[in-house]
């Protein structure tokens, strides 16, 4: 794991903290291998912890919404912590607000893995 990414296990879930106050096109590689490797992995349950984020580019969006895409092909799911300001407007504009699920915390996204 680089500087920009951390890994916690929560029972079964994999969570991905980016350590960074941007998610960007220079981390999007690093994303899309880190969750591929959980794939392999058989990891079924993965969040992606964006909250120390202020800003996310449409480049870092496009690998999470692959990435997610290749999770359900593996009979798995991935959900978001959203950053700090949700960029909506980036999300309004890319339609992506229903391809990802987003949460306030990650608390509320482990609880949404148990429900």
């Amino acid at each position: 794991m680089s500087k920009y990414f951390d890994k916690d296990l929560i029972d079964d879930i994999a969570i991905i903290v980016v350590n960074s106050t941007s998610a960007t096109t220079q981390h999007a590689d690093e994303i899309s291998q880190i969750i591929k490797a959980e794939i392999e992995d058989e990891r079924k349950k993965v969040i992606v912890d964006l909250s120390q984020c202020k800003f996310v580019d449409s480049i870092f969006l496009g690998a999470l919404i692959y990435s997610s895409k290749e999770l359900k092909n593996n009979n798995g799911q991935m959900k978001i912590v959203q950053p700090q300001k949700l960029p909506s407007e980036l999300f309004s504009i890319s339609k992506t607000l229903h391809l990802l699920e987003y949460y306030k915390t990650r608390g509320e996204a482990i609880d949404s893995y148990c429900s």
